[in-house]
């Protein structure tokens, strides 16, 4: 599971070429590197990677010009791994909060934490995906019913199919 990320602020006339690069660096790289680095060592139909994107990367905000595009590009990622790595049984999933509560009050105003997700939230769709087993047939919907899902319905994931 990936859940390196960060955020810094700024609009398309206003970011640097040096806040690219770090939010390149830290919300790209690390997916990249962490996938290569695990996907050898999984068994065949066993290997799970779930990489924590953002919604900025489909839905643009202004002020996120850097941060949406790495997530969009994390997004992109994550649907290249799980077309590459699916062959060796390994399933690749992102999952795009809106924004994710970081435990840190006074960094994000308090009426825009109050639409944050918590942590535990987050690690629960998580480990609903995880626990699903691949699809039989490529033409299969992945989308949980709660026959299919460990017990209980999907926490508002959305359909698997297009992770991120």
């Amino acid at each position: 599971m990936n859940t390196i990320g960060a955020f810094r602020p700024g609009d398309a006339l206003s970011t640097t070429p040096e806040t690219l690069r770090r939010m390149v660096d830290v919300n790209l790289g690390p997916a990249r590197w962490l996938s290569q680095a695990v996907a050898p060592h999984m068994q065949r139909g066993s290997g799970v990677i779930v990489h924590i994107t953002a919604r900025p990367r489909v839905e643009p905000a202004g002020g996120m010009a850097a941060y949406g595009a790495c997530k969009a590009a994390l997004a992109h990622l994550t649907r290249t791994l799980k077309v590459e790595f699916r062959p060796h049984g390994i399933r690749v999933n992102g999952v795009a909060p809106q924004l994710l509560d970081p435990g840190e009050p006074g960094h994000v105003p308090a009426e825009v934490m109050a639409k944050a997700v918590a942590p535990e939230a987050i690690a629960a769709v998580i480990a609903f995906w995880s626990a699903i087993p691949p699809p039989q047939s490529a033409g299969r919907s992945c989308r949980p019913t709660a026959a299919e899902g460990p017990g209980r319905e999907s926490p508002g994931s959305g359909d698997a199919r297009s992770p991120a």
